[in-house]
């Protein structure tokens, strides 16, 4: 788990990673978004080509770092199309 920005009074913002795990994009995105609450991006494990890991074994590994920063719901995510969508429609919400 990767804190982009570590305070806020809201409850977390969860960034999902690419498709190809990078999630560089949430630092910049974190900046541009006048938002008050903690922003993280989530992890995305490694592949193993010899065990690749199944979509359900890569949800247990986020859901428990999820877990670990909040452990209840609700929570919230976004993604790199939405947050292009969040930058043109509300950057100031959170």
């Amino acid at each position: 788990m990767i804190s982009v920005q570590a305070n806020g009074s809201q409850p977390p913002l969860f960034f999902v990673p690419t498709g190809s795990g990078d999630c560089s994009y949430a630092l910049g995105l974190a900046n541009e978004m006048d938002i008050d609450c903690p922003v993280y991006a989530l992890p995305w494990p490694s592949f193993d080509e010899v065990r690749p890991l199944t979509l359900e074994a890569i949800a247990d590994q986020v859901i428990l770092a999820i877990k670990e920063i909040q452990p209840q719901g609700p929570y919230r995510f976004l993604d790199t199309h939405q947050a292009e969508s969040w930058l043109t429609q509300s950057p100031s919400a959170c």
